[in-house]
């Protein structure tokens, strides 16, 4: 059973009665704590006993719970002498829900004991000054910037409180040295974002929103992988080998049961053939893209435009990474990483300006810079250990660089730092955060580096609003629940084109179970 908190205050001064009554009468206020109240039927209030006096009679299709020492019997409600005894009989009676609505007595005591789960907090305008009340919501114990969280419900706020989440300080890092923080630092943007973004209205929709925000991964401590959802890995490799092969068309996708490209794919097949008699549906579309039918557009003047393939998307990822104007970015990488690692313009790039007119979607990852450092001897000496499956601690002294180079050791550690433009934060950062590490590690081997750090920039950086409640149940799991997993790459492949779906094995994957999040494209 969820513990909630519900009251309406004046936005001002955070005022809430007078005289045992509320100074003010909002419709729009009133239906929301009907509904929110009400929810399926299976929910109890729970009052003091000036509340109930000010209400009236019993709240329909509602268990009423009153708290007094003095009343004994009250038609319809249940009276309990502690809010400790109204929350048991709550539970006991199998509610899903238990809403604390007043006064402010009970509210307090809820708050001081930190009984609260949600916070439900309507901020109502008034013309009315502090003279005007005499009771006041007192929030002392919770976030004091509460009342500058993001109005999800138009007029109202919705808090949650969420047991694993802690400031990003210090004492995280003193205190938790041993645990991955990779759910951690998601979960808490994840909350930011909610809590803090601007509302945006988008082509696919309405976000909230913040700019400029920043991950950081150690790949050293396993594979940066979220456990708080399941992430679908499968899709997630295809994607990025599709994009090493040049991919531009779905085909390869939908074949091996990837459709994350499926709706971008559909609406762009959509913008460019407006101008036809008849459209496919979506589930037409699929199919003509299986078979890579090829048809010819109606243009908006007379004539066709060029042939159209089925599933093609233009010249997105792949085209840049592999073809920029006859350019392979992934060979010029390699070969700079390999003979002057020191470069600073170890660069990959999709946002190619003269083409992104007639790329399906313009790319959202749109660019990573690469970096290289050494290996300390120490380090290296670990490598060597872990390399002879040794249990035994060797000296590090005792091993020369010499025996290391001999060894094939890596002597350097391969850093990538990627920039995005629009982050969608439940669909495709956990996707972003996986690709990334993946080719940051494929790479590696290709290079005899090390994966080190993965470094996330990211600006638009949203949660859509029909996102939200399924946010809410991630935000409530435990990132420190299960482990990071380990990547195995087969070590015998040489080129970073050589690799299939088969050599990239993800071991010991945890995690919670999927959350389905809706996907936004515009369509």
């Amino acid at each position: 059973m969820n513990v909630n908190l519900i009251v309406a205050v004046d936005s001002k001064c955070y005022g809430i009665g007078k005289d045992g009554k509320i100074p003010w009468h909002n419709k729009d206020d009133m239906k929301f704590f009907k509904d929110i109240t009400t929810g399926d039927g299976n929910n109890a209030v729970i009052m003091g006993r000036k509340t109930f006096e000010s209400i009236g009679k019993p709240l329909p299709n509602r268990l009423n719970i009153i708290i007094s020492k003095t009343l004994t019997n009250i038609d319809n409600c249940i009276i309990k002498n502690s809010l400790e005894d109204a929350l048991v009989y709550a539970k006991s009676e199998k509610k899903d829900n238990a809403f604390i609505i007043g006064g402010a007595t009970v509210y307090n005591e809820a708050v001081n004991k930190d009984l609260i789960d949600n916070y439900f907090i309507s901020k109502i305008d008034t013309n009315l000054t502090e003279n005007d009340y005499d009771v006041f919501f007192k929030f002392n114990k919770l976030n004091t910037k509460v009342f500058n969280y993001f109005d999800i419900f138009q007029y109202n706020i919705y808090i949650k409180k969420y047991p694993y989440i802690k400031d990003l300080n210090i004492e995280f890092y003193r205190n938790n040295k041993n645990k991955q923080n990779t759910d951690w630092q998601y979960l808490l943007l994840l909350q930011k974002v909610i809590n803090n973004g601007e509302t945006k209205h988008t082509r696919a929709g309405e976000t909230l929103s913040l700019f400029s925000e920043k991950l950081e991964f150690d790949l050293r401590q396993g594979l940066p992988i979220l456990t708080t959802k399941k992430v679908y890995a499968k899709g997630c490799i295809h994607e990025l080998l599709w994009f090493l092969q040049g991919g531009t068309n779905i085909k390869y996708l939908i074949d091996n049961n990837t459709h994350i490209w499926d709706d971008d794919a559909y609406r762009y097949y959509l913008e460019i053939s407006k101008n036809q008699d008849k459209q496919y549906t979506k589930e037409e579309f699929l199919e003509a893209v299986k078979e890579q039918r090829t048809f010819a557009l109606k243009t908006d003047k007379e004539g066709f435009l060029k042939y159209y393939k089925a599933g093609d998307l233009g010249p997105v990822y792949g085209k840049q990474w592999t073809d920029w104007n006859g350019i392979n970015q992934i060979d010029d990488l390699i070969y700079k990483l390999k003979n002057n690692p020191d470069d600073r313009r170890l660069m990959i790039s999709a946002w190619n300006v003269g083409e992104i007119k007639n790329m399906a979607l313009p790319p959202c990852h749109y660019l990573s810079q690469w970096y290289v450092n050494d290996i300390p001897h120490k380090d290296r000496v670990k490598l060597y250990q872990e390399q002879l499956n040794s249990s035994y601690d060797i000296i590090p002294n005792s091993i020369t660089e010499e025996k290391l180079d001999e060894e094939n050791i890596p002597k350097k550690y391969l850093s990538c730092m990627w920039q995005q433009r629009s982050v969608d934060v439940c669909l495709g950062l956990p996707y972003d955060i996986l690709s990334y590490s993946l080719l940051l590690s494929m790479i590696a081997q290709i290079c005899n580096m090390v994966p080190y750090r993965l470094i996330a920039c990211l600006g638009d950086t949203h949660v859509y609003k029909n996102q939200l409640e399924s946010a809410y149940k991630q935000l409530e799991r435990n990132p420190y629940k299960y482990k990071l997993p380990i990547l195995k790459l087969n070590k015998d492949i040489k080129s970073i084109y050589d690799f299939k779906y088969e050599d990239i094995k993800i071991e010991n994957y945890e995690s919670y179970s999927p959350i389905k999040y809706k996907l936004s494209v515009g369509l």
